[in-house]
């Protein structure tokens, strides 16, 4: 995909596995953006609705920025963190526009 993270890319590759048993989600695009050197996916709800997936780790900080820079880019502006933790379980959290950073 062009990411050199391998974190990264296991990261995603469990996301997208999960995604892709849950039969709420069709058409599942993985998406490495380069200018951003992150991989996200964006997959379709059953109810039409656009999500964009952004696979990180439980031992990574959050990048706000990088949400940010991913929000600006999707059209309702809402990013669906998916949290992987050591023990397999993923966490997923949505965040929409307008969430503060309370650093």
């Amino acid at each position: 995909m062009g990411c050199e993270d391998q974190s990264q890319c296991a990261a995603a590759c469990r996301v997208y596995m999960d995604l892709i048993e849950d039969k709420r989600y069709t058409v599942i695009e993985k998406t490495f953006d380069v200018n951003l050197n992150v991989i996200y996916l964006e997959t379709q709800l059953s109810t039409n609705s656009l999500v964009t997936i952004l696979p990180i780790l439980d031992s990574k900080e959050v990048d706000f920025q990088l949400i940010r820079k991913l929000q600006s880019k999707n059209e309702n502006k809402s990013i669906t963190l998916a949290i992987c933790d050591t023990s397999s379980n993923i966490l997923y959290y949505k965040l929409t526009d307008g969430f503060v950073d309370k650093t």
